[in-house]
């Protein structure tokens, strides 16, 4: 599915191109963080991961966004970087045996290289030029295509700039399809750089350039700017595109529409659809389109006293959705897209089937996202007095952006994960057909678990952090200052798993509450258990076990791993504690404990 990304990077190109009608090639490259190859708790002996959040394509469509549309403020965060290569006179070309091997290496002269060998000199082998990581690379994809696996069983998985040869190498040993489905384009722009893949003929692009003189226009015509609200409703009928023109009549409450145009296009005409608003409040609704393989803009003119908004229907394919300040895009798989700017509410509806994927950014002002609203598979991004919007997609990523932003996570009727870190997280659920919701740029989050048995896992920071841990409540933030950077707030998990293993020099505490605060906390006769890994306090609190001395893995609540000082709390009840062995400073205790 991420080839359509692909599609939309040209369409966020030109979108911001059309002020000068003029084509370019975005060339900048995002080199993504570093993730460790493993991070992991052990429970049991059985290994349990902490999700890692999937950069895929995230970084890179954040760039793409804010470098083609974004024309009022600078960019917050990134730390992109400008890639150059050095060429040299040879390339070298592998290619697939009939027998499914590779060949030896030939040389093709007339083709650049984008790799300097070590010593400085062209080599007969760009193979051969190849830095330690580069191998590294290489090898491992081929491990991965050869036996089918895709880029997302590498969650930790590294781009690092690579000759075009190697691309053409995987082209031509696995195909053009099965290199792009399983490695996607985030991974192959990481590899070889977005503008090696533009300039490429086999490259898996299409783009329409901006303002054709073949785009059919349309507007309210003599009903604009009258101070009456205006409809356009563009859908389908045969083998017609069917727009109509609609106005609002008082109480101006979209209830009494009277219908001033009605246009019927050919299909076979239409490659290109421009629709206009006005100064008036503009309302757009695009759907069922069906097999339309054209381009749909959406352009919306913005007052101070109105806001202009946009809804787009999904169709059974798998589409993607993406709504950013003043702009939005829908890709339909194998199909249409629309496009939408100086419109404030972008709303995107999944409801036709697929496997769906929205990106909802906000501004550099104080935002706020709600998931799950209502028990419903909806996210809500508040941007002020109007908000974007995507329901019933199965994986929504939210990017904050500017100001101290707040996101609002609710869980479902089902068993829902909940991980967390000062930056980012995620809420994903089997239930509502596998929802995935990811965030980044929040700085006060609240997570809210569900009916079902819901599990949090907390990631400790560079900041000296404190995780206060009760049944109904816990929270996780800067410690030491009334102002912290970060603040997570936890409401009804069932367990809650932390860790503190970033080697920042900082002191790290959790604190473990037997039952939530007076004046009548409940009496449970409770179990806090500490061993030590690796220099490190691994500390399990169980829940008013049956026998303290072998407690069931359901009577566990809270888990933590690595923190300078774990603190157990006891407000009521006989509670024992099992720490032999563990250094003594790093443990403390508040109210009555017994060792067992």
């Amino acid at each position: 599915m991420d080839r359509w990304k692909v599609w939309l990077a040209g369409g966020l190109r030109f979108a911001r191109q059309k002020q000068d009608n003029r084509y370019s090639h975005c060339d900048v490259l995002i080199q993504l963080p570093h993730v460790p190859w493993s991070n992991r708790m052990e429970d049991g002996g059985s290994a349990t991961y902490r999700k890692v959040k999937k950069m895929k394509a995230n970084m890179w469509f954040r760039n793409a966004i804010q470098n083609a549309i974004w024309r009022r403020r600078p960019a917050r965060g990134l730390k992109a970087r400008q890639v150059r290569f050095e060429p040299l006179e040879t390339r070298a070309l592998l290619s697939a045996s009939p027998a499914g091997g590779l060949d030896e290496p030939g040389t093709d002269p007339a083709v650049t290289v984008l790799a300097a060998s070590p010593e400085g000199a062209p080599s007969s082998s760009w193979v051969d030029s190849l830095a330690p990581q580069q191998t590294q690379v290489r090898d491992g994809l081929h491990d991965l295509l050869s036996r089918g696996g895709t880029i997302d069983e590498l969650e930790d998985f590294q781009p690092v700039p690579m000759p075009e040869a190697f691309l053409d190498e995987l082209y031509e040993t696995y195909g053009i399809g099965t290199v792009w489905s399983s490695l996607s384009w985030t991974t192959l722009a990481g590899l070889a750089g977005p503008e090696t893949l533009i300039s490429r003929g086999d490259t898996l692009v299409v783009a329409f350039p901006a303002d054709s003189p073949a785009a059919l226009e349309y507007d309210a015509g003599e009903y604009a700017d009258n101070g009456l609200p205006d409809y356009f409703e563009l859908t389908r009928s045969g083998d017609n595109l069917v727009l109509s023109i609609k106005e609002d009549t008082a109480p101006f409450d979209g209830q009494d529409l009277v219908t001033r145009a009605t246009i019927t296009l050919p299909i076979a005409d239409v490659s290109q659809l421009k629709i206009k608003g006005s100064t008036d409040q503009d309302l757009f609704v695009i759907s069922d389109l069906g097999d339309f393989a054209g381009l749909v803009s959406v352009e919306g003119i913005e007052t101070d006293a109105l806001v202009d908004s946009v809804q787009i229907y999904d169709t059974a394919g798998d589409d993607v959705w993406i709504a950013a300040e003043d702009y939005g895009v829908f890709q339909m798989q194998n199909a249409y897209t629309v496009t939408a700017t100086d419109v404030a509410a972008m709303h995107g509806y999944a409801s036709a089937g697929g496997d769906d994927q929205a990106y909802l950014y906000g501004n550099a002002k104080t935002n706020k996202v709600k998931t799950f609203d209502n028990e419903t598979n909806l996210v809500r991004l508040y941007l002020g007095g109007f908000y974007h919007r995507a329901k019933f997609f199965g994986s929504v990523e939210i990017d904050g952006l500017g100001g101290v932003d707040r996101a609002i996570l609710y869980g479902t009727p089902s068993d829902d994960l909940f991980t967390a870190t000062k930056d980012e997280g995620s809420f994903t659920s089997p239930h509502g057909g596998g929802i995935d919701y990811s965030y980044t740029g929040f700085e006060r989050v609240t997570a809210r678990g569900g009916s079902g048995r819901d599990r949090a896992e907390l990631s400790d920071s560079e900041l000296a952090d404190v995780i206060r841990l009760r049944p109904s409540k816990a929270w996780m933030s800067e410690r030491g200052t009334s102002t912290p950077a970060y603040a997570i707030t936890l409401r009804g998990f069932e367990s809650i798993h932390a860790t503190a293993l970033t080697d920042d020099g900082k002191v790290d505490i959790i604190k473990m509450h037997d039952s939530d605060a007076a004046p009548d906390p409940p009496v449970t006769n409770d179990l806090l258990t500490a061993t030590m890994e690796d220099d490190h306090v691994r500390a399990k609190f169980y829940s008013n076990p049956a026998d303290p001395l072998a407690p069931a893995a359901a009577d566990q609540i809270y888990e933590s791993l690595g923190f300078e000082l774990t603190k157990g709390y006891s407000a009521a009840g006989s509670d024992k504690h099992a720490t032999s062995g563990v250094d003594a400073s790093l443990l403390a205790w508040d109210g009555v404990w017994e060792e067992t």
